[in-house]
């Protein structure tokens, strides 16, 4: 079983690789090879999206109740991909693992 995790792993990689977006994204702290390939796969070509705002489009934005010019933002959307919301927490929580001391 940890060769075929191994053998995937480096598949997944080499594919990456090829891919420019791939490269920029493993830049992020808390995205790796699997979470790249999947929010490109999930989003397609990710360069229009220069915003944070644009993360609404993969349902990882929060929802948005706003009246009277206030805006109000509600907690995160449950419409998106949720293989993509539970890689993105995961992620964050193994960077707040580095970054935060206990």
């Amino acid at each position: 079983m940890e060769k075929r995790l191994a053998y995937d792993d480096e598949k997944l990689a080499a594919i990456g690789q090829a891919h420019p977006a791939y490269q920029r994204l493993q830049i992020i702290p808390g995205i790796g090879p699997v979470t790249a390939t999947a929010l490109i796969t999930a989003i397609g070509d990710v360069t229009p999206f220069k915003t944070a705002a644009s993360g609404g489009l993969a349902g990882i934005g929060p929802r948005e109740h706003s009246t009277g010019g206030k805006p109000r933002l509600l907690g995160m959307s449950t419409r998106g991909n949720l293989y993509l919301r539970k890689l993105f927490v995961h992620g964050a929580r193994d960077t707040l693992r580095w970054i935060v001391p206990r």
